[in-house]
């Protein structure tokens, strides 16, 4: 977004060209990962279903990280299943690890723009990854550790920036009541989001006083409502997105059905495992 002020000027169309721009990135790529393993029609609908739904159309019109996070995830997503289509020999194995140093890198930038969120997707991806590699165990976990490495590396440079410049000489961390890192990752950008504590929110304050929720962190704070496990089933959640989870959660099942007794290594079934994983911890 600085980028695009400085060549457009300060203007909503600079701000918001950048975001409007991921937006569509983001649909191609999802387009193009599904298109892979489960042909062209079904990245059609799930491109026009992505493109469609409510908080997407807003998030890609809106001046916050969430529209490069999103990119950035399914990015990595794409990434990885790439790595699973080479064989077992010295030619796919590198082939094979650069796209998981890739994969790794998006998630260590996905860090940058929203902290610990862009972590919501590292339990699919280890899983799809780990049981549909065609290479052995060892390999396996080396492969892992490269893309655990090139995420700390992606996201390790602004970490240290943030330790070795002093506080006066650098930008102010945004989100963090006191001008700390750890503060922003831990806290409004990471647990923060599951207690309700949004200390460091761009609303003052942990919550709304007063109709029935304290201010405050807890299952009562929180200026967006009640946190616990129908949070995203009630309210304003329910109708942006929530609405859509349950004929996902029957795709995910249909989708194992159609792969049936499939061999180990079937990219189609990590697909599923990749994105499956990313929606059931989310």
């Amino acid at each position: 977004m600085a980028l695009s002020v400085r060549i457009f000027g300060l203007n909503s169309f600079a701000v918001l060209l950048p975001e409007a721009l991921m937006g569509v990135a983001t649909t191609y790529l999802l387009y193009a990962t599904v298109r892979r393993y489960w042909g062209n029609w079904a990245g059609i609908v799930t491109g026009f279903i992505f493109m469609l739904t409510q908080v997407a159309a807003l998030m890609f019109r809106f001046n916050n990280p969430d529209a490069l996070l999103v990119l950035l995830m399914t990015g990595a997503t794409h990434a990885l299943l790439r790595s699973l289509e080479y064989a077992n020999h010295p030619s796919g194995n590198r082939k094979r690890t650069w796209w998981m140093v890739l994969a790794g890198a998006q998630i260590g930038f996905g860090f940058l723009a929203k902290q610990l969120q862009v972590l919501l997707v590292l339990p699919g991806f280890a899983l799809a990854f780990l049981l549909a590699s065609t290479t052995g165990i060892v390999r396996r976990i080396l492969d892992s550790l490269a893309a655990i490495g090139s995420m700390i590396v992606a996201a390790g440079w602004w970490v240290l920036l943030t330790v070795i410049v002093p506080a006066s000489d650098r930008p102010y961390i945004r989100g963090s009541q006191r001008n700390s890192f750890l503060e922003l990752t831990f806290g409004y950008n990471g647990f923060g989001r599951l207690t309700g504590s949004e200390e460091g929110s761009v609303i003052p304050g942990h919550g709304h006083e007063g109709g029935g929720m304290p201010a405050g962190g807890g299952r009562g704070g929180g200026m967006w409502g009640q946190t616990g496990l129908n949070r995203l089933f009630s309210g304003e959640f329910g109708t942006q997105i929530s609405w859509l989870a349950p004929l996902t959660f029957a795709g995910i099942v249909i989708s194992l059905l159609v792969i049936g007794r499939a061999v180990r290594i079937d990219v189609r079934r990590a697909s599923v495992i990749a994105f499956g994983g990313w929606l059931t911890v989310t």
